[in-house]
């Protein structure tokens, strides 16, 4: 999850305030338009892909503008996976992503969905991905890559706020003397690009699934293409019409309950509360902190931050830790995040800061995220920004809700397109929504799902911002409804999820992280890198050494032997697990039971200087000391390497 889909989510939610201001007709022309699918060559890199028959790519060319007779055609790129077992054309599902903005095709999703059938939605009928007008391979080159406001080196607001406008007014102006009407591309038009790619591709009906922004989108096409929509699967959906309460304050609203929730789960855990205190408290504390201490990161990616440099204050560290909330698997770390920001922690803020940053990278369509949202957007009366504002002030300001219309208005315009309106549908929809969702809480999801007579709700316990694909239970009820839209599903399984139990037992130590870190930035850990080749030669000598001893001598450094080689090794193990399970807490800890490593290493030097002892009995007695002295110094040196990452006793 990265920055970039909180501005967008936080932009679009002005956009669902506006009313339908303003009419879009079809012209006759683009009506009686019949689309074609061209099979093509996939504009990504298939070659680790092992069921590559599986992989089909190619495009379809649409209307830019459905309005004017005489609008150009651009292309739209897709890949399409068949499904596993024969089917009608009825079953076939089209994935609609969120962002707006971010890609969908490439390499490893398409691998992911050849080469791996089990649960798969491929057993419902074919899966569908398209990049969407001006986003990744498809066709409008609006102002791609350009930086967030985050990202110009500069505090979030109002600096950032003003360079982003001053950037994306420029770039706009670019994209319109390169002849790119950009004023289509808006959710509206992304809707109708949707019946025109069902048709293309010769489907009578489909499934849409579509999550945050792409269930958004999802509600519009399925208003517009009433004969050919199955069902729709809406994952977190974004509202499409003015939210009927919470307005703005839902965003903070979404912050607060979230955090809530954190704390209950901590409750819930043994120990929490104990050791940890009032997570939320905490949290909101340290962000404060960073207001008037700011941390300024030097040397980062510069493909992320312009000139390598940003400004960590209270809001873009409320704004990553609002992130943060979107995916459950971070609540359970959530305390060594704090930890983090308390002690403002360079080493590992800078590990968060790179891992949660887009690239400026022209996949992305910022332009098209851009004006997507002020198509949806409505101008807010001074009036409506202080009733919004008060409901959450605080956690308001830090999510910068207020600068949307002024962007907006800076550098292009506020015109809102048909799709901001309530759609309704008879089809039937599943509607899925974590209960800890920060970003669309379950409130609009509840709105949502009065619009739609067939609609199943489903609310997920501890779970986050898209919930459909987060585990076995959302899995099987997705699939089953795909199979039987108009059946009543079964959602016990729901309470049957595991709780989220905090963590409550980490050493502190960002040891091993340094060393990653190293690695990472193209240096070589040259301490630990001697550490191992001395243990790795002493290792040679040890078991060369074994051998000229007495039996028991023989044996006790044996056992030394394996002591202080599976605390290596268990050490090592305990860490790679550690870090790929507990990503947030990596940076700053290791777990509490990585000091069993370093007992064991102590017990393996212990055991060589009771061998050591016991040599100086045997005849050949210097040839002796010296060879159990090198099985000592082998102990030694793995102790030496497991204290230099951290895991020592």
């Amino acid at each position: 999850m990265r920055i970039i889909i909180l501005f967008t989510i936080i932009i679009s939610f002005n956009g669902v305030l506006a009313e339908n201001l303003s009419s879009n007709p079809i012209h006759p022309k683009w009506v009686k338009f019949k689309p074609v699918f061209v099979k093509g060559t996939c504009p990504f890199d298939i070659s680790n892909i092992h069921n590559k028959d599986d992989v089909i790519c190619g495009s379809v060319k649409v209307p830019e503008t459905r309005s004017d007779p005489g609008s150009n055609l651009i292309t739209l790129q897709l890949m399409k996976f068949p499904a596993l077992q024969t089917s009608d054309k009825t079953n076939a599902i089209l994935r609609l992503d969120g962002g707006p903005g971010g890609p969908s095709l490439d390499a490893s999703r398409a691998k992911y969905l050849a080469d791996n059938t089990e649960n798969s939605l491929r057993q419902i009928g074919d899966v569908i991905y398209h990049d969407q007008r001006g986003i990744g391979f498809s066709d409008g080159d609006i102002c791609r890559g350009i930086p967030d406001a985050y990202q110009y080196g500069v505090p979030l607001a109002p600096d950032g706020m003003l360079a982003f406008q001053s950037t994306i007014k420029q770039c706009l102006e670019e994209s319109r003397n390169k002849g790119i009407n950009i004023d289509s591309y808006s959710t509206w038009e992304n809707a109708l690009d949707l019946r025109d790619l069902r048709i293309a591709l010769g489907y009578k009906k489909w499934n849409l699934i579509g999550t945050s922004y792409g269930a958004q989108l999802a509600q519009v096409a399925a208003s517009l293409d009433t004969e050919g929509v199955r069902s729709i699967v809406l994952d977190s959906p974004a509202p499409t019409a003015a939210i009927k309460t919470g307005g703005w304050g839902a965003v903070g609203y979404g912050f607060r309950t979230s955090l809530q929730a954190i704390d209950q789960m901590c409750r819930e855990s043994a120990g929490c509360t104990e050791r940890h205190g009032i997570l939320s408290k905490r949290l909101i504390e340290a962000i404060r902190s960073f207001k008037e201490k700011p941390i300024i990161l030097q040397g980062l990616n510069p493909s992320q931050f312009l000139n390598g440099k940003v400004i960590l204050d209270d809001k873009l560290i409320a704004l990553f830790t609002f992130q943060l909330l979107y995916d459950e698997d971070l609540y359970r770390d959530l305390p060594l995040f704090i930890e983090v920001l308390e002690k403002k922690d360079e080493l590992a803020l800078r590990a968060y800061v790179q891992a949660v940053a887009w690239p400026m990278d022209t996949q992305i369509g910022q332009g098209m995220r851009f004006i997507t949202n002020c198509r949806g957007s409505a101008p807010l009366s001074d009036k409506m920004k202080s009733i919004y504002h008060a409901s959450e002030p605080e956690f308001s300001d830090w999510l910068v809700f207020h600068e949307t219309t002024e962007n907006c208005k800076a550098a292009y315009k506020i015109e809102p397109d048909q799709s901001v309106a309530e759609h309704r549908s008879n089809v039937p929809v599943l509607i899925g929504v974590g209960q800890t969702d920060p970003v669309t809480p379950p409130f609009m999801a509840r709105q949502i799902a009065s619009n739609y007579p067939n609609a199943q709700y489903v609310e997920f316990p501890n779970t986050g911002h898209s919930v459909l694909f987060s585990g076995s239970c959302a899995k099987d009820l997705l699939l089953t409804f795909l199979v039987s839209p108009y059946e009543e599903l079964n959602i016990d399984c729901i309470t049957q999820q595991k709780p989220i139990i905090v963590t409550t037992k980490y050493r502190i130590t960002n040891a091993m992280f340094q060393q990653i870190n190293l690695i990472q930035n193209g240096k070589l850990p040259w301490g630990l890198i001697i550490n191992a080749l001395s243990a790795i030669l002493l290792l040679c000598i040890t078991l060369v050494s074994i051998i000229r001893l007495s039996m028991v001598t023989k044996w006790i450094s044996f056992i030394g032997l394996i002591f202080s080689t599976t605390s290596y090794s268990y050490a090592i193990f305990t860490s790679i697990k550690w870090i790929t399970e507990h990503p947030l807490a990596a940076p700053m800890s290791l777990p509490y039971s990585v000091t069993a490593a370093g007992w064991l290493a102590i017990a393996g030097c212990l055991l060589n200087i009771v061998a050591l002892i016991g040599s100086i009995r045997d005849s050949s007695k210097v040839q002796i000391l010296i060879l159990v002295t090198l099985n000592f110094l082998f102990s030694m040196s793995i102790f030496i390497t497991l204290v230099s990452i951290g895991a020592g006793p």
